[in-house]
């Protein structure tokens, strides 16, 4: 929120799908078909249409959102090869123990890069 709208937030979402998508293709979970590939060109379209009416464009702030949506797309599909029983397979209570520490070392460096001491002042008024 700090270098993009909103609005415009929502539709780079939307592109969560073709990411989503394109990585369980290369994961080998999906297949690409015609069709497929007719929709994915479709929500393509629509979303630079979108993108391309922004009148605050910062590209700092699609950079951070595509970074984050990549991230979040992986991590869903990871977790997908990992609870499917190609190769690795675990159950869910198992998979949960492994992704949380590693989710909280990305978000511990995050937050020692970000952290402002005016926080807690802050909190309390």
């Amino acid at each position: 929120y700090l270098y993009s709208s909103v609005p415009f937030l929502q539709f780079m979402k939307e592109g969560n799908v073709i990411i989503m998508f394109l990585l369980s293709l290369a994961a080998g979970l999906q297949v690409l078909t015609r069709v497929r590939a007719f929709v994915i060109l479709s929500i393509i379209a629509g979303s630079a249409i979108a993108v391309t009416g922004e009148l605050q464009f910062v590209w700092i702030g699609f950079a951070l959102q595509l970074f984050s949506q990549v991230a979040e797309c992986s991590r869903v599909v990871l977790g997908e090869v990992i609870l499917s029983g190609k190769g690795l397979k675990l159950d869910p209570l198992s998979y949960t123990m492994f992704m949380a520490p590693t989710s909280l070392v990305v978000l511990a460096v995050a937050f020692v890069h970000s952290w402002d001491p005016n926080i807690p002042r802050a909190f309390l008024e």
